[in-house]
């Protein structure tokens, strides 16, 4: 009976130890299943994303093509149906009716037309920052040109950028990274859908870097670091240096799939800004909020803090230091010289109007969508040819005048 009870007792302990010896290589397997599962699990947070915009910008690529191959046999086939038989005559192509140029066109040619009518009107700034929206400031070092009516039936309003634009005629200006950032956000890709936001601009020695989001099926924050270049149609290429997506070497990435920026982003909405290849272009002249400005780039160059750009001076720039002078010793101004210009209720007829600055030690902060309040704030006086001077705060100055207000009220 002891005999088989040593027994019992002896297996017992072998099951116990066969059963420690078991459960020790489970533990480790589990351990090592957890941490493999992290690797992977980190391993998709990364790259799913640019997964699922690399598939779909391959599927929309081979979308594209079979649309295009679709088109194309479908213009065959109709080329085939509708070409004339032996014997038959093709009629001749109408002839097109010559372009109107009368009416309210904002184009060159009804623009001149109407300078013609109301006579030449020019404008000529110095050390000027003109706000022309709350967001987008052009730093005017110089200025010259001419301002032409889109309308023949209203004259130049200033409460009105819509009512004018500018042909320059010589000129250097600068825009900062804040300023860049606000024409992107605001004008280029400011549409439903834009693959673009919340874009930032600053500049790095002699190239600029822009972050933001980019969205192909996702959003992939993106860095971008460029080279400037003036192309000869007048258009800057922004050209890549370096590019990381969602932190990865993004043109690395791109090259292995065999894609590139204009596979990802689509740009058929956006104004004045294309892509080809990896480089994005931006027409300089289009991409500004009103008063439309037209003129040719001669020069662009990174300055700083700011991209500056130069202007081809034209002919008709000779006009300036004859008949139109500002005839003024102030260092920060805009000039308004002949034809028609109306501001508030007040319309000048062969305008000789200049608009000064009160604190000549910096630029002249004039907000274009504010300069009501810069002329209220301002003082006036008339010349002895009827010409009329005026001079205004900066615009930065009536805002902290009126938080100096608001706390001082706040206080009462």
């Amino acid at each position: 009976m002891a005999q088989n009870q040593w027994k019992f007792d002896q297996r017992d302990r072998t099951a116990d130890a066969d059963m420690r010896g078991t459960r020790r290589p489970f533990a480790i397997g589990r351990a090592k299943s957890r941490v493999m599962s992290r690797v992977v699990s980190l391993g998709i947070t990364i790259a799913f994303p640019l997964c699922v915009a690399l598939a779909s910008a391959a599927f929309n690529e081979s979308t594209n093509e079979r649309a295009a191959h679709t088109t194309a046999h479908t213009t065959a086939t109709q080329a085939q149906t509708s070409a004339p038989s032996a014997g038959q005559t093709t009629p001749a192509p109408a002839r097109p009716a010559a372009a109107s140029t009368s009416g309210a066109s904002a184009t060159g040619t009804a623009v001149a037309s109407t300078n013609t009518t109301h006579g030449h009107q020019w404008i000529e700034m110095r050390n000027v920052d003109l706000g022309v929206s709350d967001s987008v400031t052009i730093r005017v070092r110089t200025l010259h040109g001419e301002v032409f009516r889109t309308s023949p039936d209203h004259p130049a309003t200033l409460d009105d950028p819509l009512s004018f634009k500018i042909h320059v005629t010589g000129a250097t200006v600068g825009l900062t990274g804040a300023d860049l950032g606000a024409i992107l956000n605001t004008v280029v890709f400011a549409y439903k859908g834009a693959p673009l936001r919340d874009l930032q601009v600053r500049t790095d020695g002699d190239q600029i870097i822009q972050t933001g989001i980019m969205h192909k099926g996702v959003d992939l924050k993106f860095r971008l670091r460029g080279q400037l270049t003036l192309m000869p149609d007048g258009r800057i290429r922004i050209h890549p240096t370096a590019m990381r997506i969602l932190g990865i070497n993004g043109e690395k990435v791109l090259s292995i799939v065999g894609l590139h920026l204009d596979n990802i982003l689509d740009l058929k909405g956006a104004k004045g800004a294309t892509v080809k290849g990896d480089d994005l272009f931006l027409d300089p002249l289009v991409i500004l909020p009103p008063p439309a400005i037209d003129g040719k780039l001669a020069a662009i160059r990174i300055e700083g803090t700011e991209v500056v750009q130069d202007f081809v001076r034209l002919p008709e720039d000779s006009v300036f230091g004859h008949y139109v002078r500002s005839d003024t010793t102030d260092h920060n101004f805009i000039y308004f010289r002949g034809g028609e210009l109306r501001f508030g209720k007040l319309l000048m007829y062969d305008t000789d109007l200049r608009i000064v600055d009160a604190d000549p030690k910096t630029p002249f902060d004039m907000k274009l969508p504010h300069y009501s309040e810069q002329l209220v704030a301002g003082r006036s006086r008339t010349l002895a040819n009827q010409g009329l001077v005026v001079t205004m705060p900066d615009y930065s100055t009536l805002k902290k005048a009126d938080s100096t207000r608001a706390v001082t009220a706040s206080g009462k």
